[in-house]
């Protein structure tokens, strides 16, 4: 998931996910239950590190000193956890929305 070189440059990479279990056992047998794992839907994804390196940091506020553009254009909390988090939240928002727009149209 993940490219090499970016796991050479940043050395901590992680990988985190917001996942639905959806249960198949409603209807079936006791054996068939037994054996039957559900089906898993990944609802947000995020890939980070676990922190912004000094030197990183470092580099931005001096080309800050030099080009005003350059400063808070980099997410500074790059955790895998916060970036599902907020996958997740994103896609609920939009699920949301289309069906407002649904209900608008069809009204």
């Amino acid at each position: 998931v993940v490219p090499k070189s970016h796991r050479d440059a940043m050395k901590q990479t992680c990988v985190a996910a917001i996942v639905a279990h959806y249960s198949n056992k409603c209807n079936q047998s006791e054996e068939k239950k037994k054996n039957d794992l559900g089906q898993l839907r990944v609802l947000g994804l995020g890939v980070g590190t676990k922190f912004v390196s000094h030197d990183v940091i470092i580099t931005e506020e001096q080309q800050n000193e030099i080009n005003h553009s350059c400063y808070g254009k980099r997410i500074r909390d790059c955790h895998a956890e916060v970036l599902a988090r907020r996958a997740f939240r994103r896609q609920v928002a939009l699920e949301i929305l289309t069906d407002l727009r649904k209900d608008s149209s069809s009204g």
